[in-house]
C-alpha cells in the first residue's frame, strides 16, 4: 500500500485531508459523547496526522480508526478531539515500530541459526516459531477495513 506521502503526491494535499477528515468524521459519529469537533479542528488533526505520519499507509490508517472503535486505545470519557485521535496514532506507530523491530531481529536470529546450523535446543524452538510470529505480525499490520 502506497504512503500518505506518495498518496499525497499523486492526488493532492487536498484529497488526503478530506480522506482522512471523512474517517475522523466517521469516528465521530461512532461514538456518542457529549462533546463534538468543529470542522476546523478536524481539518487540523487531519493535517497533524498527515504531517507527523506521512509514513503510514491507508492501511494503517483504517486500523487505527478501526482500533479506536474496538476500544483498543481505551475508554472515550465523553469526548473526543485532536489529541485524543493523535495518541492513537502514536500508540499504533510505536506499535508498529515495536513489531518491526520484533520482526527484524526475528530475521536475524534465523540467519543466524541457519549459519551455525542449528543452535541451542531454545534458540532453536524460537526460531521454529518464527515464521508464525512474522505471519501474525503481518497480518496484523496488513488488514483492511472491509
Amino acid at each position: 500500500m502506497p504512503t500518505l506521502y506518495k498518496i499525497e503526491r499523486a492526488y493532492g494535499d487536498v484529497f488526503l485531508t478530506a480522506y482522512i477528515e471523512g474517517w475522523i468524521v466517521n469516528c465521530i459519529d461512532f461514538f456518542n459523547v457529549g462533546k463534538q469537533m468543529s470542522e476546523s479542528q478536524i481539518r487540523q488533526t487531519a493535517i497533524f496526522i498527515i504531517d507527523d505520519f506521512s509514513m503510514l499507509t491507508l492501511a494503517d490508517i483504517n486500523m487505527v480508526f478501526k482500533r479506536a472503535k474496538t476500544g483498543y486505545y481505551g475508554e472515550l470519557f465523553n469526548r473526543i478531539d485532536g489529541q485524543i485521535i493523535l495518541s492513537w496514532f502514536r500508540k499504533h506507530f510505536d506499535d508498529r515500530c515495536n513489531a518491526a523491530c520484533e520482526l527484524s531481529d526475528l530475521e536475524a536470529d534465523k540467519h543466524k541459526y541457519e549459519e551455525i546450523n542449528f543452535g541451542s535446543g531454545r534458540r532453536k524452538a524460537d526460531i521454529d516459531n518464527w515464521q508464525s510470529i512474522k505471519d501474525v505480525i503481518n497480518l496484523e499490520f496488513s488488514t483492511n477495513e472491509n
